[in-house]
């Protein structure tokens, strides 16, 4: 639990980084382009990222569910043989992808877009589409090894700035399409370089004489449910907004399009805490720790649960003043907001279920469950659109997501027999109920629609009365030792600037640690297949 702190908390930060960055590129990006331009670079990016996407064959997953395993158990070959497969096989395709799009561009352009224009942009993207793929097969590589502060200083701190820099600097001789994809590209160059080079050090100690053992048949039997079922989860969030905009109007799609990216912002917590305990997750499995995913299950979820309260509480009970930021024009998506509040939450409390899944190797049943969200999906959709409009969107997300979650959620308890709620989360359930009276009262004594000031105080209180009922009910042990470690650590920071400490010409003494123990073989972990 200490490791996915850590890790949640240097992913967290260069989540938030990254968020800035992307807003001031974003910013330069269409004050000093024309709108069909800023139209012709956003396609070409989208066609570098699907391209990528499909290159994927979720082999990223794949690197982070076997590498622990192999590491753990000191297999070398089988640890060389997996990435050569994993990196080559997304490389190897998306060179032949972008093959294909350099051939074909003013096809492309002509009968795809309807542009003639995006042709040279589409060849420039070909040239960059292999470096979007290989980047998250080397991010996920590193974090097969535990180590979350690669990715967040290479893709979400290094990415946005170099790619800032770049489109600055081509602001200056006249911003245009092909030098904005230039700009993301050599950004996406660069990341692959460092995370490269991270993952060359990482990899110094399992150097071998031994042959690789490439088990690729394993790796994709893993690997293309996964694929597929991103694949399906994708198509249907897009399907959606197809739909709402052919059986509603375009005013409805826009309305439903920000307080769905509104909602959204739960993301920010939720993968924060995901993505660290993925590889941590798949290494309880590989040791059959059965007590000690219980424990990290349950924890993991209750962590994820706490974090988004606080937002899902500020959006709740102000809804107005939210999307008042946007403009008066989606004042009434204030119902459409705590629809998609409400299917975030029920994503949130049940969300760890899919990441048990994938971990496990459970890969065909994740498969299964987007097949089903997405003939789900499209029949509510297809109902309750005509009727509601972008409301009637929001419901059948909402409705989906409280069946896929309940069905994830009862698999896993068949599986492992295990739940993951516990005391912990009763009392987070409990402290929210409390901030969520208090911001009932409050808002009755301030308005939050009389002013913007009014309702930054409603939220300041909610929040502030949520975390006091957090400490005042109780933290679970982990959670205890994680807030001493983090007091520990920041005393000794505040020591560093003490008075008289940094001219005291005194040396600071180093501790010696113990040598760690060499890893031990063990013998093949049953239903690995390695």
């Amino acid at each position: 639990m200490v490791l996915v702190a850590k890790g949640g908390g240097i992913l967290l930060a260069g989540k938030v980084f990254t968020y800035v960055g992307r807003f001031a590129a974003v910013f330069i990006l269409v004050r000093l382009m024309t709108a069909p331009q800023y139209g012709q670079y956003n396609l070409g990016l989208t066609t570098a990222e699907v391209l990528a996407g499909l290159a994927a064959l979720g082999l990223p997953t794949a690197l982070i569910r076997f590498l622990p395993h192999l590491l753990r158990r000191g297999d070398r070959p089988g640890f060389w043989g997996t990435l050569q497969v994993c990196l080559g096989l997304t490389v190897g395709l998306s060179i032949l992808l972008a093959g294909g799009l350099f051939v074909s561009a003013e096809t492309v352009a002509k009968s795809v877009f309807h542009d003639a224009n995006l042709a040279p942009v589409l060849r420039l993207v070909a040239v960059f589409v292999p470096f979007f793929a290989a980047s998250d097969s080397l991010a996920a590589a590193t974090r097969g090894f535990k180590a979350m502060q690669y990715t967040t200083i290479a893709q979400l701190i290094s990415h946005p700035l170099v790619k800032f820099a770049l489109i600055a600097t081509a602001a200056v001789v006249g911003l245009t399409p092909a030098l904005a994809i230039a700009a993301s590209g050599l950004a996406e160059i660069t990341v692959c370089l460092m995370l490269f080079h991270f993952l060359k050090n990482l990899a110094k100690g399992q150097k071998t004489v031994e042959a690789s053992r490439r088990e690729t048949g394993t790796i994709l039997r893993y690997s293309l449910p996964v694929y597929f079922a991103s694949l399906l989860d994708d198509f249907s969030g897009q399907l959606q907004v197809l739909l709402l905009g052919t059986l509603s109007t375009t005013a409805q799609v826009g309305v439903y399009a920000l307080t769905r990216e509104v909602s959204k912002l739960s993301e920010l917590f939720q993968r924060s805490i995901t993505m660290p305990a993925q590889p941590l997750m798949s290494e309880l499995f590989s040791r059959n720790s059965r007590l000690e995913f219980n424990r990290f299950y349950r924890s993991t979820t209750r962590w994820t649960f706490a974090l988004n309260l606080p937002v899902f509480l500020i959006f709740a009970l102000l809804p107005g003043p939210v999307l008042s930021v946007f403009g008066s024009t989606f004042a009434s998506g204030v119902v459409i907001l705590w629809m998609l509040i409400a299917q975030r939450l029920l994503y949130v409390a049940t969300g760890m279920c899919a990441t048990v899944l994938d971990m496990s190797g459970h890969t065909r049943l994740k498969l299964l469950n987007s097949a089903i969200r997405l003939v789900m999906l499209t029949g509510l959709n297809l109902w309750l659109i005509p009727r509601w409009g972008a409301l009637g969107a929001a419901l059948a997300a909402f409705f989906t997501t409280s069946v896929v979650g309940l069905l994830r959620l009862a698999q896993v308890g068949f599986l492992f027999r295990v739940l993951p709620y516990d005391g912990g989360f009763v009392k987070t359930v409990f402290a929210a109920g409390i901030a969520w009276l208090v911001g009932l009262g409050v808002g009755r004594l301030i308005p939050p629609n009389g002013s913007a000031l009014n309702a930054v105080v409603n939220g300041i209180l909610i929040v502030a009365v949520y975390v006091v009922a957090v400490f005042v009910l109780g933290l679970a042990e982990e959670e205890q030792l994680i807030l001493a470690r983090a007091r520990r650590r920041a005393g000794s920071i505040m020591a560093r600037f003490a008075p008289g400490r940094a001219f005291s010409g005194v040396p600071r003494q180093k501790t010696q640690k113990a040598p760690e123990p060499a890893p031990q073989l063990e013998a093949e972990i049953p239903g690995t297949g390695q």
